[in-house]
């Protein structure tokens, strides 16, 4: 308990829970005052999207070499699935063609703009290849999966096609790509030594620290435009329509706070299998980390999908509101447990 009161009072995590609601909160009142203009969420959401999330993810895997980031990847992977599974059998009540996005709103959250800034925002750097790790399985989930669920496409070879190229050929993918090719190869390639350390000759920020400086401080861009982009975003929902909806009060509540449970109980399973072993054997961070991922609120990608095929966007868009508002609680919940059990 005395470490969970210690970690709830760290004046990291005190701060980047003040700056995501300051920041939200500026985003939603400059939207409403019509201070931004109306392209100004198509605007921040190109900067976050093309260049400020494509450099953090990179320099999240400029790191040196770790076996427990692919144990992230696999576990998150294993979440997500067991998330999706469970959603089958919590939705059977609702109808047939609204289960799908119930499943999906469950399960995928706004990692990227939501997760990745708080936990780097508490835990540092030191986290954001595991971050990173657990962004590839969101991703895929969130441009896959989502993908067909909400579009009811038919899967042929042409969807498929479509998808796998919307998935992996957009520059958040391909600079983590990139990233992860240069990480996992470090013990492969030459190495110099520099400041008394063997690094691979692609480790910039030895080899090149003045452009690793450059790429590292537009990454951290990601953290207030990400916040101010979430503000703007539910300056365009309905308000009164989101607090009146009974349904979006059921998932956004089970977003913000049975996923991360899931993702704890998992975790400690986990953590007893690979006990013996320093491998995919996750540090407190690690979890810490994770479980914001899932406690994150819902992804705003989903609400472009449901407007773009015209299904569930009321819904998605209520749950976006209200899974935000939770999240606010749910994160230190989150944190809280993970000190607890851990």
């Amino acid at each position: 308990m005395e470490k969970a009161l210690q970690a709830l009072a760290n004046p990291n995590f005190i701060s980047a829970i003040v700056l995501t609601i300051l920041m939200i909160a500026i985003g939603f009142f400059f939207t409403k005052k019509g201070w931004f203009g109306e392209g100004a969420a198509k605007v921040l959401t190109t900067l976050c999207m093309k260049l400020t999330l494509p450099c953090l993810a990179l320099v999240g895997f400029i790191s040196d070499f770790d076996f427990e980031q692919f144990g992230v990847f696999i576990f998150t992977f294993i979440v997500y699935v067991v998330i999706l599974l469970l959603g089958r059998i919590f939705f059977l009540p609702y109808p047939k063609e609204d289960r799908g996005i119930y499943r999906v709103i469950f399960a995928i959250g706004q990692v990227t703009l939501f997760g990745l800034p708080v936990a780097s925002a508490i835990y540092g750097d030191s986290v954001l290849s595991s971050a990173n790790m657990a962004i590839f399985s969101f991703r895929l989930f969130l441009y896959i999966y989502a993908y067909f669920v909400i579009s009811s496409a038919k899967i042929d070879a042409k969807s498929i096609g479509n998808t796998l190229k919307n998935t992996f050929l957009n520059p958040i993918m391909i600079c983590m790509i990139i990233g992860l090719i240069v990480w996992g190869t470090q013990p492969l390639l030459p190495k110099i030594e520099i400041d008394g350390k063997m690094v691979s000759i692609f480790r910039i920020d030895y080899t090149l620290p003045w452009l690793y400086t450059v790429i590292n401080t537009i990454g951290k861009l990601s953290i207030p435009l990400g916040m101010l982009l979430v503000g703007c975003t539910l300056a365009t929902t309905e308000l009164k329509s989101a607090f009146s909806n009974a349904t979006s009060y059921i998932v956004s509540a089970m977003k913000s706070f049975l996923s991360p449970l899931i993702a704890i109980l998992l975790c400690l399973l986990w953590q007893f299998v690979f006990k013996e072993t320093n491998v995919f054997h996750f540090t407190k961070a690690t979890i810490a980390t994770i479980c914001i991922c899932f406690a994150s609120p819902v992804s705003v990608t989903m609400n472009a999908y449901c407007v773009s095929f015209n299904r569930g966007k009321l819904i998605t868009s209520d749950a976006i509101l209200m899974s935000t508002i939770m999240s606010i609680l749910a994160i230190p919940l989150t944190i809280f447990m993970v000190e607890l059990l851990f």
